[in-house]
């Protein structure tokens, strides 16, 4: 992105945070207030599940090692973006933040510096590697 004025890629670097703040942030109302339907749908009492979820996160979380990535946002777009250079200190602190409050930081790490230290380094040809292509 080294053609965009400051501007510009901060602009990009937001929308890129809200497009995944939107998808695991349990604060955020788009997916997880459809996922919430979707348990009360199939007879999952919904509230009683985020109960049990925040009693264990603890015991969840206990002993993974830090730097686990549990999804495609920490394990692919963030270092997606780092490549790209949308991963600014800015944007990292709040990718951080956000990730820290919904899965602690024993997934994430405790600050920002051991966050982007376990970021995983993606491949050379990532096309190739999405498509299964690079063993």
């Amino acid at each position: 992105m080294p053609c965009l004025g400051d501007a510009a890629r901060t602009e990009l670097e937001d929308f890129a945070l809200e497009c995944a703040r939107t998808l695991i942030d349990r604060k955020a109302q788009g997916f997880f207030t459809t996922l919430l339907q979707i348990w009360a749908e199939v007879g999952v009492d919904p509230v009683e599940m985020i109960n049990s979820l925040q009693r264990e996160a603890g015991d969840i979380t206990r002993d993974l090692p830090k730097g686990r990535r549990l999804g495609p946002v920490q394990g692919f777009v963030i270092p997606t973006l780092r490549r790209c250079g949308l991963l600014s200190e800015r944007v990292a602190a709040h990718f951080h933040g956000f990730l820290r409050e919904n899965f602690g930081g024993a997934v994430v790490g405790e600050d920002v510096d051991e966050f982007l230290r376990y970021l995983p380094a993606l491949p050379a040809d990532t096309a190739a590697w999405v498509l299964g292509e690079l063993q």
